[in-house]
C-alpha cells in the first residue's frame, strides 16, 4: 500500500471500531477490505467490507446518531441497534459512505482530487464532509438538513451490539459476516472459499528500483571557499631596514 497511514476511527457511541487497510488472502488473489469489530471482539473482526477496487486508507464516523431508517424494513439490520451512524471509508481516490443498518453503501464520490486523498473530517452537526489530498486542496462535500436522516433523540446504547449472522450476498460489496461455521457456506459462491481472515504483510521487494544518485563535486566547494578565505583583510608586518652609519663609511674610505 503506497501510503504512510492508515486511520480507523471508533463510532460516536464507542461500540463500533472500523480499520481501514484490510487483506483477505484467497489463493493467489489477495482482496482489499476494511474491517469491522465491535468493543465485545476487538482481538478478531466480526465482519468486513470488500468490494473495494483500491485499499482503504481513511475511515472517519459522523458524530450524529440517526433514526432508523423506515424504508429499510424488509431489508436485515446489520446490527442490533436502536439508532444508525454514518462513516465514511476513503481509498487514495474514492469516498464510499455507509451506515450501520444498510449493507451496502449509501453513497460515493470519486475522482476529485488529481493525488492520493489522505484524510477525512465530519463537521460537528454531519452536514459536512472533509475530504484532503497531497495536491494541496481539499474538497467540501455537504449534504442537505436531515438527507442523512433524522437525529436521534433517544438514549445512547450501552451493550455491546450484536452484528447480524445472516447475510444473502448479492453483490460482492455487501458486508460478509465472519462466522467460521458459515463461513463457506454464505459467500462461497461468490468469492470462493475463504478459511479464515488473514493479515497481509505487503512485500516491497518490487518497489526497490534502482536510483541514480548525483554526485557532489567537493573541488567546486573548496574552491569557493577558499576564494571566501582569500577576500577576508590580512595584517601586514612592515620591516625596518637598518642602515650604515657615517663614520663606518669615512673609514671605508680612507
Amino acid at each position: 500500500i503506497s501510503s504512510f497511514f492508515r486511520r480507523l476511527c471508533f463510532s460516536p457511541d464507542g461500540s463500533l471500531l472500523v480499520a481501514p487497510s484490510g487483506k483477505i488472502e484467497n489463493g493467489d488473489k489477495s482482496n482489499n477490505v476494511t474491517w469491522i469489530f465491535t468493543r465485545s471482539s476487538l482481538p478478531k473482526p466480526v465482519m468486513y467490507l470488500p468490494g473495494i477496487n483500491k485499499a482503504s486508507v481513511v475511515v472517519r464516523f459522523s458524530p450524529i446518531l440517526y433514526e432508523l431508517n423506515q424504508s429499510c424494513d424488509e431489508t436485515p439490520i446489520l446490527f442490533d441497534l436502536p439508532y444508525r451512524m454514518v462513516y465514511a471509508v476513503g481509498t487514495s481516490d474514492t469516498v464510499l459512505i455507509y451506515d450501520t443498518q444498510q449493507t451496502t453503501p449509501i453513497g460515493l464520490v470519486t475522482d476529485i482530487h488529481y493525488t492520493s486523498i489522505t484524510d477525512l473530517s465530519w463537521s460537528h452537526d454531519g452536514t459536512v464532509l472533509l475530504v484532503s489530498s497531497t495536491d494541496g486542496y481539499c474538497t467540501i462535500i455537504g449534504f442537505d438538513n436531515e438527507e442523512l436522516g433524522k437525529p436521534y433523540s433517544g438514549t445512547v446504547s450501552q451493550s455491546n451490539p450484536t452484528p447480524l449472522q445472516k447475510i444473502v450476498v448479492k453483490k460482492q460489496i455487501k458486508p460478509i459476516p465472519l462466522d467460521e461455521d458459515k463461513l463457506n457456506s454464505s459467500i462461497g459462491e461468490d468469492t470462493g472459499s475463504i478459511s479464515s481472515p488473514v493479515f497481509h504483510t505487503p512485500n516491497n521487494d518490487k518497489l526497490k528500483t534502482a536510483r541514480r544518485i548525483t554526485p557532489i563535486r567537493i573541488s567546486t566547494c573548496e574552491r569557493e571557499r577558499q576564494e571566501q578565505l582569500s577576500k577576508a583583510p590580512r595584517r601586514v608586518e612592515f620591516i625596518t631596514l637598518s642602515s650604515t652609519t657615517c663614520n663606518d663609511v669615512s673609514m671605508n674610505t680612507n
